[in-house]
């Protein structure tokens, strides 16, 4: 009972992280895309996973090349680690 409770109380606790988390990639996908390179670099400062996958399975890099956003890509912000 105490393991449970002890549990529940970690959950809610890391629940705005992982919340945020999720949030900060898809912030960084959309950056990306846009060829925004400072809020790119702001969101990887953050902690933004530069690994993050949208919906297709494409990085942040992935969609800046496919919008045609050289910037990003030229900039080495959004890189595989």
């Amino acid at each position: 009972m105490q393991r449970t409770r002890i549990l529940a109380v970690f959950l809610v606790l890391l629940s705005p992280l992982i919340t945020y988390a999720l949030d900060a990639n898809s912030d960084l996908i959309k950056a990306a895309e846009k060829g925004d390179v400072a809020k790119v670099k702001a969101l990887l400062a953050k902690g933004a996973d530069p690994n993050a996958k949208g919906k297709n399975g494409w990085t942040a890099l992935m969609f800046a090349v496919v919008a045609g956003r050289a910037a990003i890509a030229q900039s080495g912000a959004v890189s595989k680690s």
